[in-house]
């Protein structure tokens, strides 16, 4: 897998007694935007500010957090998902249309928050489902199963969520919605263009994996995780450290 290189950042000490997955896995959700169901579009100048600030402080601690706490290859993932995050972080921060665009776009962002959580909850759902699948389930004849499924996710998430946008017309104009696609598109982008080159969204020569009598079986098995499961990163880092050499 190939691991894109490092954007230069600030020091961040990190001491190793705060190795705690748990608010790891939440900073994530954070950072995520739509999967915080408590988190809140900026809205002015000065809101962006302190966006930007909370966002940036929140990136060092994941990037010092795979630094000192995990081993190398889910070091290695979680350098992929932050890659696409910060980058994109850095690009609305730094420039004055994308920052307008944002906060134009905030209401929406605001309004369809819930239901844009909803979307990545079933993201989570599915990766975890995905997790548990039997090795020998998972080879198809024309496609691994894994690498296909696990981008399937990706892009039902992107699609879920601007979506939510299209159906709040009330909320969200035409382009709060393309700002959201490509947000989340920005967000998510190091790692499809990493896994999924195999298997863009046109791509038609695999059955869905996560067919309806499959997931509710494997529902049972991921119940207990659900609960303790905040982001997509710690089902996405045992999804692909699954996948034999």
């Amino acid at each position: 897998m190939a691991i894109p290189k490092s954007i230069p950042s600030q020091n961040f000490d990190l001491p190793v007694s705060k190795c705690n997955k748990t608010h790891a896995d939440q900073i994530v959700r954070w950072l995520y935007f739509f999967d915080d169901p408590e988190r809140i579009a900026p809205d002015n100048a000065v809101a962006f500010e302190q966006f930007c600030n909370q966002t940036n402080q929140k990136e060092l601690y994941v990037k010092e957090y795979a630094r000192r706490c995990l081993a190398k290859f889910p070091r290695q993932v979680t350098s992929l998902l932050m890659f696409g995050i910060i980058r994109k972080n850095r690009q609305f921060c730094s420039k004055t249309k994308l920052r307008k665009e944002m906060i134009h776009a905030a209401h929406c962002l605001n309004t369809i928050k819930r239901k844009g959580s909803k979307c990545f909850s079933r993201a989570i759902q599915d990766f975890l489902i995905i997790k548990h699948m039997p090795i020998s389930g998972r080879v198809g004849k024309t496609c691994w199963y894994v690498y296909f499924n696990t981008c399937f996710v990706y892009y039902t998430l992107e699609e879920c969520l601007v979506q939510q946008a299209i159906e709040t017309p009330q909320s969200c104009s035409n382009e709060d919605a393309q700002m959201i696609e490509n947000l989340i598109e920005g967000y998510t982008g190091q790692v499809v263009s990493s896994i999924c080159q195999n298997y863009p969204k046109s791509h038609d020569s695999c059955s869905k994996l996560l067919q309806k009598r499959e997931m509710n079986k494997l529902k049972k098995l991921i119940t207990n995780e659900m609960s303790k499961t905040y982001s997509i990163l710690p089902p996405l880092i045992d999804i692909l450290d699954s996948i034999p050499p």
